[in-house]
This record gives C-alpha cells, sequence and structure tokens, in this order.
C-alpha cells in the first residue's frame, strides 16, 4: 500500500531538469468548469483578510487571552468568583462565527509565470529555472455515510446505526514556486541549488442531514474549517567526475520544513427527536445540544499544528576500474544520514451547559445562544477545555546508512550488479500520560538490505532481467503517536498504535523488455513480495461512528505479472492512405494482476486469509496519444482502474470497507500557433462515475439456513463531476 509523506517534492527533486536547454519566458492562464459546483450555490464562512493568499492571518488563533492547558484546568477546578469571571471572558473572546452564507462558486482560475536562462561567468557556465504559480479553485460534493450493526437475517436487510447527506463546499488557494540554479565549470564539475515552495490554504464548509438510529434523533451538522500547508524544501548537490572521468562524487545537502495548521475547526450539532411533543412550542424544531464536556463534535473548537524539518547529507562516489576492460566494472559507495523532528500541539474547546441553563436556549438563532449575554458561568453557556495530556507530542527519528555496490559485464552480455546496504533506525515519541508525566516510546534498528540485479542482453533490442531486494516500511508518525482525532468527513476517531513495528518485505521480480524502435517498448514481468508485519488501517464500529487505528499482520505476500508496452501506429498508416493520420499516434498500455494474502492470528480479526488491505487485485493504465509536429497539434486520451481494494480492515463484527472500482477517463487537446502562442483544453473524469465505499455482509438468513448469502452495504458515497479546463500560454 502506498505511504504517505509530509515531503512529497524529494522524489521531484531527483529527477526535475535544472538546466534549460534555451532561454525562456512564458507566462500562463488557465480556467477550469466544474459540472458539480462552477455557478452553482456555495456555502462560505467570513474567515480571514489573507485567505485568498493560502494562510490565516489570526482570525482563527486561539485567543491570546487563553492561558495554557494547565492553568485553564487549575481554573476550572478552582471556581472562585474571580475564575468564573475570567473564564466567562475566555468564553466570549472566542470567533463567534459558527454559520456558513450562501454565495455562487466562481470559475476555477491558475496563472503562472517560468522563466529560464543560461549564461556565462568567465568559465563558469550559469543557469537558472524558475517558475511562480498561483491558483483559486472550488469544488463540491455531495457524499453519502452510513454505518451499520448485525444484520437483520430475519427480515433480511441492513439494520444502520446512522445515515448522514454531507455537502461538502471546498476552496482551495496555493501558491507555488520553484527555483533551481545550476553552475558548471568544464562540463566535469557541477553545483546545484533547488528551492521549492508550496503554500496552500483550504477553507471548507460542511452541512449534514441525516438520522442517529441508536440515539433516535434526526440530525442536522456544520463543520467550518481551515487547513493550513506551508511547504519548503532545498536541496545543494554536487557532481564532480575526477580522473578522466573515471571517478565520479556525488553529494547532497538537503533541508525540507512543512507546516500544517488547523485552526478553529468549529462544529455544531442540532438534534429533532423521533418522538416529539405536539404540545411543545417548539414541535419540528430542531435544538442546538449543549454536553456536560466539550466535545468535538458539539459546539466544539479544535485547533492543531504541526512543525516538521527534515535535515539530510548524502554523499557517494562511482569509481570505474580500467584493468579489466572485458568486464568493465565499477564499484559505488555512499553514507546518508538524515534527521527529521516534529512538533504537534492540539487543543479541544467547547461550550457545555450551566446547572441554571434554559432548557429552550438551544433553540434560539445562533447568534443569540453565543452573544456575550449568554456565555456566562451562571445561566447561558461556558467554554470549556477537553484537551488530553497525549493530545501534544514530539518526535524525531535518525537515520545513519551506508552502502556499497559493484557493476560488471560477464560473456559480453550479462550485466550484474549488486550490493547491501546498512541503516540504523532510531525514533523517539515524547507525549504525556494523564497525569502529565513525560511518556516516550523508542524503537532503535539495525537493518541489513541487500540486493542483486542480473540482466542478460540477447541483442541490443532485447533482454531479460532478474532482480531481488530487501525493503522496509517503516511507521509513520501518525501511525504509532497517542493522539486521538476526530474526523468529522469520516465520523471517526483516528489514534496510533505504539506497539506497531517496521514491516519487512522481500522483493523479488522476472522481468523481459524489448525496445522495437526508438519510441517503442514493452515490458512483461512477475514478481513475488513476501511481507514480514505488514502495517495495516483497521476500523472498528464504535457505534456512534468508528474508529480507526493501525496493526500489524502477521505476514503476506503477494504476486502477479505486469505487462507495459509503448506502440506507434505507424504501422497502420502504412496499410492504407486513409489511414495516413494513424502516423502520428501512439498507445501506451499498462497492466498489473495482483494476488495478495494475509496471515494473521488476532482472535478479533474477520478472516484468517484475505487480500491485503490497500491492494487492488488488478491495475489498468493506457493512453493514446496524437503527436503532429507539423500542425503544432497534439491530444491525448488517458483511461484508468484499479480493482476493488480493502480501505479498512474489519473486525469479527464489522465486515471489511471496501474501495470500489471506478473507471477514469481524461482528455487533453493542445495547440501552438507560431513560435508563442499556445492553447490547451482538458477535461477530467469524463465518466463521473460515483465514489463507493462498501461492506460486503456474508450471512445465513434464517429463510434459508444453510444458505451462505451476500449482502452489500454502502458506507460511503460521492459523485465528484467533471471538469473542464482551457488554458493559454504565450512564450516571448
Amino acid at each position: 500500500p502506498p505511504r504517505s509523506t509530509l515531503f512529497p517534492y524529494t522524489t521531484l527533486f531527483r529527477s526535475s531538469k535544472n538546466i534549460p536547454d534555451k532561454n525562456i519566458f512564458s507566462i500562463s492562464y488557465n480556467t477550469g468548469f466544474k459540472t458539480s459546483t462552477t455557478a452553482k450555490t456555495f456555502q462560505t464562512y467570513d474567515g480571514g483578510a489573507t485567505d485568498y493568499l493560502g494562510y490565516d492571518d489570526g482570525t482563527r488563533a486561539i485567543p491570546s487571552i487563553i492561558p495554557s492547558t494547565q492553568d485553564f484546568q487549575q481554573i476550572i477546578n478552582n471556581p472562585t468568583a474571580e475564575n468564573k469571571q475570567l473564564r466567562t471572558a475566555f468564553g466570549q473572546a472566542f470567533n463567534k462565527t459558527w454559520e456558513s452564507y450562501a454565495t455562487k462558486a466562481p470559475i476555477d482560475q491558475n496563472a503562472s509565470v517560468f522563466f529560464a536562462r543560461t549564461f556565462k561567468v568567465k568559465k563558469i557556465g550559469i543557469s537558472n529555472l524558475s517558475t511562480l504559480s498561483y491558483s483559486n479553485s472550488y469544488n463540491y460534493s455531495e457524499n453519502a455515510l452510513a454505518s451499520y450493526i448485525n444484520y437483520d437475517t430475519i427480515n433480511d436487510k441492513s439494520v444502520s446505526s446512522y445515515q448522514f447527506n454531507d455537502k461538502v463546499y471546498s476552496n482551495t488557494v496555493a501558491i507555488n514556486g520553484m527555483m533551481n540554479w545550476a553552475f558548471a565549470i568544464n562540463n566535469n564539475h557541477t553545483i546545484e541549488f533547488k528551492n521549492l515552495f508550496n503554500q496552500q490554504g483550504i477553507s471548507k464548509t460542511t452541512i449534514r442531514d441525516g438520522i442517529e438510529y441508536n440515539r433516535g434523533v434526526y440530525v442536522k451538522s456544520t463543520e467550518l474549517g481551515y487547513n493550513e500547508q506551508t511547504l519548503y524544501s532545498g536541496q545543494l548537490n554536487g557532481l564532480h567526475k575526477l580522473f578522466k572521468e573515471l571517478t565520479t562524487v556525488n553529494w547532497t545537502l538537503g533541508y525540507s520544513s512543512a507546516l500544517r495548521k488547523q485552526p478553529d475547526v468549529r462544529r455544531l450539532t442540532e438534534t429533532l427527536g423521533f418522538d416529539q411533543d405536539v404540545e411543545s412550542p417548539y414541535y419540528n424544531q430542531y435544538s442546538l445540544y449543549f454536553p456536560n464536556r466539550a466535545d468535538p463534535e458539539l459546539a466544539g473548537r479544535l485547533f492543531t499544528d504541526m512543525n516538521e524539518t527534515l535535515k539530510s547529507f548524502a554523499v557517494d562516489l562511482l569509481q570505474k576500474i580500467n584493468c579489466l576492460q572485458s568486464l568493465q566494472p565499477s564499484i559505488k559507495i555512499g553514507a546518508n544520514f538524515e534527521n527529521k523532528d516534529r512538533a504537534f500541539n492540539s487543543r479541544l474547546f467547547g461550550f457545555v451547559r450551566n446547572s441554571g441553563t434554559p432548557w429552550d436556549l438551544g433553540y434560539k438563532p445562533i447568534e443569540v445562544i453565543f452573544s456575550d449575554t449568554n456565555i456566562n458561568t451562571k445561566k447561558g453557556i461556558r467554554i470549556d477545555e477537553a484537551t488530553n495530556p497525549s493530545d501534544s507530542y514530539t518526535a524525531k527519528t535518525q537515520l545513519e546508512a551506508g552502502y556499497l555496490m559493484a557493476k560488471f559485464i560477464a560473456f559480453k552480455k550479462i550485466t550484474v550488479s549488486g550490493g547491501i546496504r546498512i541503516e540504523n533506525y532510531a525514533l523517539t515519541l515524547t507525549s504525556m500520560n494523564a497525569n502529565y508525566s513525560e511518556y516516550k516510546q523508542n524503537y532503535d534498528t539495525l537493518d541489513i538490505f541487500p540486493s542483486v540485479n542480473i540482466s542478460y542482453q540477447f541483442n541490443p533490442k532485447n533482454l531479460v532481467r532478474i532482480a531481488y531486494g530487501k525493503t522496509i516500511n517503516r511507521p509513520e508518525f501518525r501511525e504509532i503517536a497517542p493522539y486521538i482525532f476526530y474526523n468529522f468527513e469520516e465520523k471517526a476517531g483516528i489514534y496510533g498504535n505504539p506497539e506497531l513495528k517496521s514491516a519487512y518485505i522481500q522483493n523479488v521480480d522476472l522481468r523481459y523488455e524489448a525496445y522495437p524502435s526508438a519510441n517503442e517498448m514493452i515490458n512483461i514481468g512477475v514478481f513475488y513480495k513476501k511481507f514480514f508485519n505488514p502495517i495495516e488501517a483497521v476500523a472498528i464500529n464504535a457505534g456512534s461512528g468508528k474508529n480507526i487505528t493501525f496493526k500489524n499482520a502477521e505476514s503476506a505476500e503477494s504476486f502477479g505479472a505486469e505487462f507495459d508496452a509503448r506502440k506507434s501506429l505507424k504501422f497502420i498508416a502504412l496499410t492504407s492512405r486513409f489511414f495516413s493520420w494513424i502516423r502520428d499516434m501512439s498507445v501506451v498500455f499498462n497492466a498489473s494482476l495482483i494476488k495478495s494474502s494475509v496471515t494473521v492470528i488476532d482472535p478479533l480479526e474477520r478472516d484468517k486469509n484475505r487480500p491485503m488491505q490497500g491492494q487492488s487485485p488488478y491495475i489498468i493504465n493506457t493512453g493514446l496519444f496524437y503527436q503532429n509536429d507539423a500542425a503544432q497539434f497534439s491530444a491525448t486520451l488517458l483511461y484508468n482502474v484499479i480493482g476493488r481494494r480493502i480501505a479498512f480492515v474489519g473486525t469479527v463484527n464489522d465486515p471489511h470497507i471496501y474501495e470500489m472500482p471506478r473507471n477514469l477517463l481524461d482528455l487533453s487537446i493542445a495547440k501552438k500557433f507560431g513560435n508563442h502562442f499556445s492553447i490547451k483544453f482538458g477535461v477530467k473524469n469524463l465518466l463521473n462515475q460515483r465514489i463507493v465505499y462498501q461492506q460486503e455482509e456474508d450471512v445465513y438468513l434464517s429463510s434459508s439456513p444453510t444458505t451462505l448469502s451476500k449482502r452489500i452495504q454502502e458506507t460511503k458515497s460521492s459523485i465528484p463531476g467533471s471538469q473542464f479546463n482551457l488554458g493559454i500560454t504565450y512564450v516571448f
């Protein structure tokens, strides 16, 4: 299964182009139309003055008057007259925006500039590649969310604990920048300085309408949220060719910083009981519910922020050996050092009832309920904090690694490369116990990872390759942290597992590669992977929602076949003049068939043998490309589908939750006019199929107790809509 990371640009850095072929300066403008969103009613709320730049200006910050969690608790636990006055002031200091308002969603917009220059200063070649872009987009989705308890085998029907319909409105603003410098000396020494920056802010409004059967109430809920993210990644690289290019030294010094904030996520829940008193003056009206302790769903306010930094240094030396010309041997040796630090903080506030709170206060308008008059410690509502000591933590990892590999050619056709990598990895996560005493989790391992790759080249266009390697999948901070995070969209509490262990994978791959022409390729391969302690996400029914955590299975394995091809359609054009236009077309096809199986010993596990969480049984990607250089015209049609896969592993009482297949089809068309002007048109998600998550319940019905029947229960679904984009670019 794929693993997330806060530093998505690392791979991009390694493959990005840094030395431009020619001097370029261009500007681009793109606009987008979403069938589900654009020009339609859009709910939003009053945020900060800098939301249009992708960051909050402090409007959503915790009021400066609010003390630390421990001081706040002391004030709560010591209700003197002075402390009651303080608590009243604390509650009145919070932002009073609780409701959204309707507007119209404008078109999506994106503007960017691109700059590339190459020049010389004396004998040093200098190049710069820079880009800056700004985007502002809107999205609306309507999601159905449901949870189920034990299936009713007598009446043959699902029994819901809740069913909701969510209307989710989000506005995403992003500023992206890149600036790469390269300095070349005599073609033997190159220094590169690469920089990537991303600032993103997402303002989100969620309006929920549904039923909680277990509580016997109709529900209306809202969430006003904001997610701010700042990413910077910088690398200083050096490449040095020495001794007539027999020796190559490559080094990299890196620094990355990631900041994420969710300031003032506000949630309100109104309820209407199934049995209403027809004599009540508030008959058939929803009432805002206030608990006795701060709750993330009920007039709750959540503040989180996270700061993570990554420092790294890597160096390697490649040495070609001249004395054995027939073998063309080379040796590569290298070392890598990496240090990652994270600080995470979270605070949960909420408004709660006083002993003298009027019974009908919840029926009043929102602006009246949360007016200063009603925020007190007597007859209105008061502010409370339910932050746990474990809701904040610090963590760090340190990786020290070294490797040695060799490569040589035997019998002119066999290329052998292999080596060994040694990693010393240490992780420390520090949090607090309930009594605010320090709590630490420590991981410290020394691992050895061997690898070997052998290829046999029949001729310049055909070869067969076999490879083996051992890899590791280490737990992420979030997967082991004791912090419990309530996800409103999933109606789930998400928490880490301190007992989580690293997963080790043995990989074997056999592949045949053919290259019929410069632009054509055929790859056919089979693979086998053996997993030890694979990490999986687990969903546990909690009645009023679900809990999501992470666990290790005992072992797993997967094997399968892959087919990858890129083929020109010129051969069709040669058969008839009618098909001459096809000569500019090519097709790319990639397909994988995977069989995976997990072995578990947990008595609460639903199945002793099942597919791995996150692993699809098949993946298909294909594309049809048209490129006519004379007409300066190109078109691309891309198709993708993945097989049904387990999104969350179930328990003995709860079926697995599957993400169901859906077909994706994207189209893009580009036309260039002369040397300066070009236009692009694209459509994303042409088929607009539903996104569906479902449980599959195998039951013996009372009407047929000897026959196992399958019943489908949808837990989440949405229709994302199609997106039409039009862009223009002018190159100076």
